[in-house]
């Protein structure tokens, strides 16, 4: 089998929550997998030309600091993939819809236009519309539901990563998805050194009782959780362990507090190193669709996770057992102070998350099942002919 998969932003390397879902489905699909995506950068011969982890890439540059030729190079863009599906002549087409799924429709229309016969998949990575509606303007957001809609019922097959956002698609649309949920690439956490450990918390001046956090800089959720730890979780944690600090991946953040660690953006290679050097990591989380890729992450590593009623939704978790669960700031920053009080609790949450993830959420296993759903469409569809 052939698929080509189409990302409207950068997917390798996959340094963000949606490049490593769409890198990962990628990586694991069987067959002859080809990844195209959209570069922002202007030095092109800095993003790899050819093939990782037995995906062949195809970059497609649109960098402009003039607004009028960046959109018209997205157009443009359209034109192009269209060139390069009738090249490649894949047996699917799998449409990666994170963010603007408005891209993704256009796209779909001119596929259709030019009557290229091959099965459309959309892949989504949330109900994008609910997401839209919490910071976009009423015309976006109109627009947006506009285009989901049109995804969700006009592909062969579209998807959904949890029931609960399932359950939304067929609510707002009379959709019927079926279910391809986020997952861990299992092998990149068990490959981890304890010397690599080490180092890299020399590198980033990792020491005494850390706490992690990860979470897209500038986007409202993840501003949302900055707030709440540090004026709402932090003060409490630290007057009981004065040299607990919080480290924050995913871009600088607005924060100059003494107590912080935040390094950026950091190599994906070194984000289960990062992970495992810390003690306990957390997923205040009050916003958003989807599931928490970073709470699987998070377990992967054997880390013990807290995290709001929010953050884990979606994910077939255990309160209790895999996971801690807190709103409040009085009982987040209690329930981060237990763990970091008896070490052996924490290890058991860390243990029992790690197995769950291991069990329910590898990449490897879950795009085995998509795969025998591809298998069954394209069967359904032969049977047809």
């Amino acid at each position: 089998m052939r698929e080509t998969l189409i990302s409207f932003y950068e997917t390798y390397p996959p340094e963000s929550g949606a490049a490593n879902v769409s890198y990962n489905l990628a990586k694991y699909l069987p067959g002859e997998k080809h990844l195209i995506q959209i570069s922002h950068h202007k030095e092109t011969d800095k993003m790899p030309q050819e093939s990782a982890g037995g995906v062949k890439l195809i970059n497609i540059q649109i960098a402009s600091k003039n607004r009028v030729l960046k959109f018209f190079k997205i157009f443009l863009s359209f034109f192009t993939i269209v060139k390069k599906i009738r090249t490649l002549k894949p047996d699917a087409v799998i449409l990666e819809g994170a963010s603007w799924t408005f891209y993704y429709f256009i796209l779909a229309k001119l596929m259709n236009w030019q009557n290229l016969d091959m099965v459309t998949i959309y892949h989504s990575h949330n109900v994008e519309y609910l997401l839209r509606r919490e910071r976009n303007s009423w015309p976006v957001v109109q627009m947006t539901r506009f285009s989901e809609k049109w995804l969700m019922n006009h592909s062969d097959l579209s998807t959904a990563v949890s029931q609960k956002d399932a359950n939304l698609f067929k609510r707002l649309y009379g959709a019927e998805p079926v279910l391809l949920p986020n997952g861990v690439d299992i092998k990149s956490f068990n490959e981890v050194k304890h010397e690599q450990i080490k180092d890299i918390k020399k590198k980033y001046r990792i020491e005494g009782k850390v706490i992690l956090f990860m979470g897209l800089a500038g986007y409202k959720p993840t501003e949302e959780a900055l707030n709440f730890l540090v004026y709402k979780v932090f003060p409490k944690v630290l007057s009981e362990q004065k040299k607990a600090k919080l480290a924050v991946l995913g871009g600088k953040i607005p924060f100059q507090k003494e107590f912080i660690i935040n390094p950026g953006v950091i190599s994906y290679r070194e984000v289960p190193v990062f992970i495992k050097a810390c003690n306990v990591c957390v997923a205040p989380i009050f916003s958003g669709s989807g599931t928490r890729l970073k709470i699987l992450e998070y377990m992967a590593a054997g880390k013990p996770v807290v995290s709001t009623l929010k953050g884990a939704e979606g994910l077939d978790v255990k309160p209790g057992r895999d996971i801690i669960i807190a709103d409040s700031g009085e009982e987040f920053a209690e329930a981060v102070l237990n763990l970091l009080a008896h070490p052996d609790k924490a290890n058991s949450v860390g243990l029992k998350g790690r197995e769950l993830v291991h069990s329910k959420y590898s990449w490897e296993k879950i795009v085995n099942d998509f795969a025998n759903n591809l298998e069954a469409l394209f069967f359904s569809i032969n049977a047809e002919y």
